[in-house]
């Protein structure tokens, strides 16, 4: 990267559409060098692969100081002209994660960003953030999962992702990726610490498609449960009750999201 820029806070200045950039925060720069120069990124021997398509991949890394990291690095782009005039799907995903942090949402903390450009044309893109130690994911409560049977703890763990939902809701952004998978937390006793990550795809829709895409938000997060009808409208009593501004009556939200998954259960 031949140009990094190092502060406190990212910045959409910093997502340039015709050239190659960088950014990192400032209490990671020096270490962000270290491992660019060590190329500790691919290197099998300082980081573990955590998950990887043909287009991108995700490796944990441990840095100079011991602590872990993750990045993540798409290496194809697939249809790159879409990028020329528009922000990577990198820097998206990093004004996100500034965004959702200023709304006070429980983020893991963003350390470095970046484009690699070529005549405009976007080639690869990358993220560093920090590594979420000792969380699991909302799959332990599923139906096949390890935790199936702790509904205490699985209440805790559903009620810390609405009121994130409807802290995020109330300011007109949606989730996009909200599933069970998407969700991270840490036990501790009987209530949860929740961690947000992979927000690549929180966006604010426009108003006229805001419910609609509010009604998908819960079919992603409740379907992989399989609640009961009964169940499904107490978390999203819930829900609403954490809301400032609801756009939805419990009533409304149940039956959209009933024919909803309704029709999903028909395809």
């Amino acid at each position: 990267m031949s140009k990094i820029v190092a502060s406190a806070l990212f910045s959409p200045s910093y997502r340039r559409l015709a050239s190659s950039w960088g950014w990192v925060r400032e209490d990671f720069a020096e270490e962000f060098r270290q491992l660019e120069a060590a190329g500790a990124w691919q290197d099998e021997a300082c980081s573990t692969r955590i998950w990887g398509t043909r287009h991108k991949w995700v490796r944990k890394v441990q840095t100079p100081s011991g602590r872990m990291v993750v990045y993540k690095r798409l290496h194809h782009v697939v249809a790159p002209v879409k990028f020329m005039l528009r922000p990577s799907p990198s820097g998206r995903e990093a004004w996100n994660y500034q965004c959702l942090q200023q709304l006070g949402l429980p983020m893991a903390r963003l350390l470095a960003v970046g484009d690699v450009r070529r005549c405009f044309i976007l080639k690869s893109c990358f993220l560093v953030t920090e590594y979420a130690e000792n969380t699991r994911d909302g799959r332990d409560f599923l139906p096949n999962g390890s935790l199936v049977g702790e509904t205490a703890l699985r209440d805790a763990f559903l009620d810390s992702v609405l009121q994130g939902l409807a802290k995020l809701h109330d300011q007109g952004w949606v989730h996009g990726g909200s599933t069970p998978a998407n969700f991270l937390y840490r036990r501790q006793g009987d209530s949860i610490i929740p961690v947000w990550i992979d927000v690549a795809t929180c966006c604010r829709p426009p108003h006229f498609l805001r419910r609609r895409r509010l009604t998908e938000e819960f079919v992603r997060l409740f379907a992989p449960f399989h609640f009961t009808p009964e169940e499904r409208r107490r978390y999203e009593e819930i829900y609403l009750g954490h809301r400032l501004a609801p756009c939805f009556t419990l009533d409304s939200l149940f039956a959209a999201v009933e024919a909803r998954l309704s029709q999903c259960a028909k395809h």
